[in-house]
């Protein structure tokens, strides 16, 4: 008896593997795209709502702070809890129209009355004489009258109290809560000099 041939189709697949292959190699890179997306995203709304860096211009913060030091400003604080005294806060004014900041500490909050009488600063009519750290207030401005702070006021010093424009000057006046930013949490950079 003959054998018979049998001949056998040999089926490749490989042209059904291509397109899967592709199709990983798409998808794997759309992952990665997704997720760079998305760290971008996140790190836009640490950057945002979170914390911010500054710069500290001028002098009205000397001994705690100098002319070119960069500050950490936690943005979210203010959303947990209120401002409190003495808390160094950054904000803008109401008649500011640049992004200018401002970079003073709360030394009354809604409530309080503010003076300053004879060099002292006088809050709820006590001497504040541990904060800021300084003799004599040589211009009172503003609170040579008694001054009491309304809801969602506060009342700023530069701690280089004779060298600051601050709530005691018309242009800044009494700070109101929807102008702060946020609080100062650290010095990240000191200037050399």
């Amino acid at each position: 008896m003959a054998r018979r041939r049998i001949r056998r189709r040999s089926y490749s697949f490989n042209s059904y593997n291509e397109p899967n292959k592709n199709r990983e190699i798409t998808l794997s890179v759309l992952k990665w795209i997704g997720e760079i997306a998305v760290c971008c995203f996140l790190a836009f709304l640490v950057v945002r709502f979170a914390g911010q860096t500054l710069t500290v211009r001028g002098e009205s913060l000397e001994k705690t702070y100098y002319d070119g030091d960069e500050v950490l400003v936690n943005k979210l604080i203010y959303w947990i809890q209120e401002p409190k005294r003495y808390d160094m806060v950054v904000f803008r004014t109401d008649n500011n129209e640049e992004n200018h900041y401002f970079i003073k500490r709360i030394v009354a909050v809604p409530g309080d009355t503010v003076q300053i009488q004879d060099g002292k600063l006088l809050v709820n009519g006590k001497t504040v004489s541990g904060f800021p750290a300084f003799l004599e207030i040589k211009n009172a401005g503003l609170a040579a009258d008694e001054i009491t702070l309304s809801e969602n006021e506060y009342f700023v010093l530069g701690d280089n109290v004779n060298n600051s424009e601050d709530s005691r000057v018309a242009s800044v006046g009494n700070i109101k809560k929807e102008n702060i930013i946020g609080k100062v949490q650290t010095r990240l950079y000191r200037k050399k000099g």
